[in-house]
């Protein structure tokens, strides 16, 4: 694999990882509320991290477990990550992982909408990190897109 086609396949998931992994720190190990300048609303909804990371929704229920989003997040990022490097690593299974990337991948941006719409319509708020790890997870979709479509890489 072409060193440039690595960077853009790692990029959005390290910039994604680094930011979740930052808002794990920031909430779960130093106990402290992450910087977000909370403004003024416009059209009803605030920019309030502390309001959106700490809503019912942040988390995701399985079994009697709640698991965080950003936890789940960085999960999603490290699997990204691991898939790249296993392609880079193991050429032999390019093929293979690359389709796996692109469904992973879709299936992130395919959740987006619905965190954005909770986000905005129901809990009133927007967190830039949540912002910053949507982006990523989009960018992560166009870059396997269009490396796989556009620049067939397989």
């Amino acid at each position: 694999m072409r060193p440039i086609h690595l960077a853009l396949l790692l990029g959005g998931s390290v910039a994604g990882l680094i930011t979740a992994l930052f808002v794990i720190y920031i909430i779960y190990i130093i106990e402290t509320e992450p910087f977000c300048p909370a403004d003024e609303a416009v059209g009803g909804v605030t920019l309030d991290c502390v309001k959106v990371i700490t809503s019912e929704y942040s988390r995701v229920s399985f079994g009697g477990l709640a698991i965080p989003l950003e936890m789940l997040a960085a999960a999603w990022f490290l699997s990204n990550i691991a898939a790249v490097l296993l392609i880079h690593f193991r050429e032999a299974v390019k093929a293979k992982v690359l389709r796996f990337l692109f469904y992973w991948r879709f299936l992130g941006v395919a959740i987006v909408p619905y965190l954005v719409y909770i986000e905005l319509f129901i809990i009133g708020a927007i967190c830039m990190y949540c912002t910053a790890m949507h982006a990523a997870i989009i960018a992560d979709f166009a870059i396997i897109t269009y490396l796989l479509f556009v620049k067939k890489v397989v």
